[in-house]
């Protein structure tokens, strides 16, 4: 008797009983720290092994591995749709996410601050630490620059702020981050709303490469906003990204490539004939079609553009016995106009801004007239090409609900419309005109994202698409005869070879000038959403893909399904 009961004595030091927080080996332990094999844990801190895995909000994935066991739209990220500390909003017409604030901030809703030492740690340095505190979400993005880090953005964390300039992220971003000597990398607040109401209109101010706003916030033309309840824009509301991207080129510029650095080419035809322009020194090549120069003779007009802008007129009068009168210049060849995309990746692992349209080509000068044998100035001066239009902008937008009665718009801003070539009275007779200038190319479209559990929309409701050209200047008239020719029109926008017309030669006067080409459109943007349900309609059924095609125009997109 004495040793079976000595020998159960052992048996329950070895076995101890239910809810045991010594217990190292399998058995009902809910309150370890560390589960072995147990059928029975909910409490445990690592449940690697479990018979039955815990899934209390039934998304399939196990709660060891969930990062909120409560919520099947979280998964892997619970920042995602951020924590709703900024509280419920609707947002006043104009709300700008740069500069304005809401529920008491003292500082925009969207801050931005430029980073200025190179991102390799947890720890960021921006210029000025004012308007971010512990438990803020930001956007950190590489805009624009030259590294190959261009395009590269995360969501990060702030866990502390330090002093003036030193913000400390929960965790260090992954990849590389550029240089900030070359590169413009920023650091933008995004709110975290409880439930979003727009009803007129939320942007961002135009993207200025970080030249404005070291103080009172920098201008980053991205509207980025999380709500943990819903996002809702009403009829009549919209996100306005449009022209908030790179800016085109100026006036008598050339094209801008993605990360909006300028390049030379694309000017006008000389003074007196010969070739237009094409590209400068160093750049990279035009369209290599140039406007067709003014004959040197008494009767034929300032050609056309090519796909830049219109050659210049002869000057006409006193042919006979006087020094020959020169022909016009040739028109401007025009930007290559391959320039100015949007190359944001489709996955959206990168995105950038909108880039800004080519300038249009000049127009040809008109020709230096001969009148009584004296050679005199040119009469009517060329027109300039018309700037390019600035790209569409960002928006990121991330709610387990959106409802877009309104829309949501990156569009791409619309070239400028090339100017009339001049008429000129000038010092001699007969003077010829100018060659009308060729119209700018349209920004390109910008991007959007959107992550949401549940997307309702009607109508064409996203919209990144590129902006148009501007149409052609004409060509000036011919002066000042008794019967002056009439200068030739400009080509409607789509920059088609050839698409300008001579000018009419009245018989008469000087010859007219030459109308230019239209300026090209821009490329169309990048759209990406992460749903489960569009208008009801699973991700992956030919309803839901009809509903997406309808809320976008049937535009391209990059269609995912959830989780992001």
């Amino acid at each position: 008797m004495h040793r079976l009961a000595f020998l159960l004595a052992l048996l329950l030091i070895a076995c101890p009983a239910p809810n045991d927080d010594d217990s190292a080996g399998p058995g009902p332990d809910d309150d370890d720290a560390v589960d072995d094999d147990d059928a029975v844990d909910d409490d445990d801190a690592v449940d690697d092994d479990d018979a039955a895995p815990v899934d209390a909000d039934g998304d399939g994935v196990p709660a060891d591995q969930d990062c909120d066991d409560t919520n099947p739209l979280l998964t892997s990220d619970c920042t995602l749709f951020g924590d709703g500390s900024d509280g419920a909003q609707t947002l006043p017409d104009g709300f700008n996410l740069n500069v304005d604030s809401t529920g008491g901030r003292a500082e925009p809703d969207g801050i931005a601050r430029r980073v200025v030492v190179d991102v390799t740690s947890e720890q960021i340095n921006v210029e000025n630490v004012q308007g971010f505190y512990t438990g803020d979400l930001a956007v950190l993005a590489v805009v624009q620059g030259t590294s190959a880090d261009v395009g590269r953005w995360e969501v990060v964390e702030i866990a502390t702020v330090g002093n003036a300039t030193a913000l400390t992220l929960a965790s260090a971003p992954s990849g590389t981050w550029g240089d900030v000597n070359t590169d413009s990398l920023v650091l933008q607040r995004v709110p975290q709303y409880q439930d979003l109401t727009v009803s007129g209109v939320l942007t961002a101010s135009p993207w200025d490469g970080l030249v404005s706003g070291e103080v009172t916030g920098r201008a980053t033309g991205i509207v980025a906003v999380k709500a943990a309840g819903s996002i809702t824009v009403v009829l009549g509301g919209v996100v306005d990204a449009r022209s908030l991207g790179f800016p085109g080129a100026p006036t008598g510029g050339a094209p801008h490539d993605f990360g909006g650095t300028i390049a030379a080419g694309g000017f006008a035809g000389v003074d007196g004939g010969g070739a237009g322009g094409g590209d400068g020194a160093g750049a990279p090549a035009g369209n290599g079609i140039s406007g067709e120069a003014g004959a040197a003779s008494c009767d034929n007009p300032g050609g056309l553009g090519g796909l830049g802008g219109g050659g210049g007129g002869g000057k006409l009068t006193q042919c006979a016995g006087g020094v020959p009168p020169t022909g016009g210049g040739g028109g401007g060849g025009g930007s290559a106009h391959t320039a100015g995309l949007n190359v944001t990746a489709g996955d959206f692992s990168t995105f950038v801004l909108g880039g800004g349209g080519s300038a249009g080509a000049g127009g040809g000068a008109s020709g230096a007239n001969a009148g009584s044998g004296v050679q005199t100035a040119p009469g009517g001066g060329p027109a300039a090409g018309a700037p390019g239009e600035a790209g569409g902008g960002a928006i990121l937008m991330w709610a387990p609900t959106i409802t877009l009665n309104g829309g949501l718009a990156a569009v791409g801003g619309s070239g400028g419309g090339g100017t009339a070539g001049g008429t000129t009275d000038g010092p001699g007779d007969d003077d010829g005109g100018g060659g009308g200038g060729e119209g700018g190319m349209g920004g390109s479209g910008g991007s959007i994202l959107l992550a949401t559990d549940a997307l309702i929309g009607s109508g064409v409701a996203i919209d990144a698409s590129g902006g148009p050209g501007g149409g052609g200047g004409v060509g000036g008239d011919g002066c000042c005869g008794a019967i002056p020719g009439s200068g030739g029109s400009g080509a409607p926008a789509g920059g088609l070879p050839g698409g300008g017309s001579p000018g009419v030669y009245g018989g008469d006067g000087g010859a007219p000038g030459g109308g230019a080409a239209g300026g090209v459109a821009g490329g169309s943007g990048v759209i990406r959403v992460v749903v489960n349900t569009v208008n009801g309609w699973a991700w992956g059924s030919a309803e839901a893909g009809d509903a997406i095609t309808a809320l976008t125009g049937g535009a391209a997109i990059n269609f995912h399904a959830w989780p992001p």
